[in-house]
């Protein structure tokens, strides 16, 4: 199982990627349309941070920040994380708009759902814990076999 580290850094690597990727594909293109201006824009602010957090993924404890270096950094990270969502919107209008509305639709749709599934895995994660815990104590009755005449 991957640790919180690897996990992050697996997730602003995906993002550095994808935004290099989107930066050098568009380089290509002899006209730059209006959105793809935009979505450069977004990836040239994205792409700095998303590799510092990719870097710095294992030597950043967030968890061991003070309370407002937490919140500066989840206050970048959103921001970061906000403007890879505009700029990959943006490439989406360029080719359709309707496009760029049902991946809007669609990220909105992803985000609640994650939020509900990570409030069910801490809740599974502790109880899970707390039986272990009481495993570990001899607060747990030992399974019983049935009887069997």
């Amino acid at each position: 199982m991957q640790t919180h580290h690897e996990r992050r850094r697996l997730f602003w690597g995906g993002i550095t990627g994808g935004s290099f990727v989107a930066v050098t594909q568009l380089a290509t293109r002899d006209v730059i349309q209006p959105p793809h201006l935009a979505a450069l824009i977004c990836f040239a602010v994205v792409l700095p941070f998303a590799a510092m957090f990719t870097m710095w993924s294992d030597e950043l404890p967030i968890r061991d920040l003070p309370r407002a270096g937490k919140r500066v950094f989840e206050e970048i990270a959103t921001i970061v994380g906000v403007l890879f969502g505009v700029a990959v919107a943006a490439l989406f209008f360029a080719l359709r708009p309707v496009l760029s509305v049902i991946f809007v639709v669609s990220a909105v749709f992803a985000m609640l759902a994650n939020d509900r599934a990570v409030k069910f895995l801490r809740k599974a994660r502790s109880k899970n814990s707390n039986k272990r815990s009481d495993a570990d104590s001899g607060n747990v009755e030992a399974p019983t076999r049935p009887h069997t005449p």
